[in-house]
């Protein structure tokens, strides 16, 4: 499970800049592109922070689980971990798509 998220995850990263590059180009614009992408980013990011303070909470009261109470304690939080971690993924994609080519072109 752990091979096929970091598998996962490392073909995300590495094709979604393509894809977010020809919107940005053909759409959407360089600076509003960037302007979404550094929101989403921040966001993400504190979505993650979230998630790792909500996580440790959760596992300290781990004994007092019943049978709902599982779900809520790992699957919830994993759920919203790779909610967040994706989200900082498109976001970064989306800015370094742009951000780039601030340093070949004149603005």
């Amino acid at each position: 499970m752990a091979a096929k998220n970091v598998n996962t995850w490392y073909w995300v990263t590495a094709l979604l800049p393509l894809v977010l590059a020809f919107v940005a180009d053909c759409y959407v614009g360089r600076y509003r592109t960037i302007i979404a992408a550094s929101l989403l980013y921040v966001l993400g990011l504190g979505l993650l922070t979230i998630s790792a303070v909500y996580t440790s909470q959760s596992l300290s009261n781990c004994q007092n689980t019943e049978k709902i109470g599982v779900v809520f304690t790992f699957l919830v939080p994993s759920l919203f971990y790779f909610f967040s971690l994706y989200l900082v993924v498109v976001a970064g994609g989306g800015y370094k798509t742009c951000n780039q080519c601030f340093w070949g072109r004149p603005i």
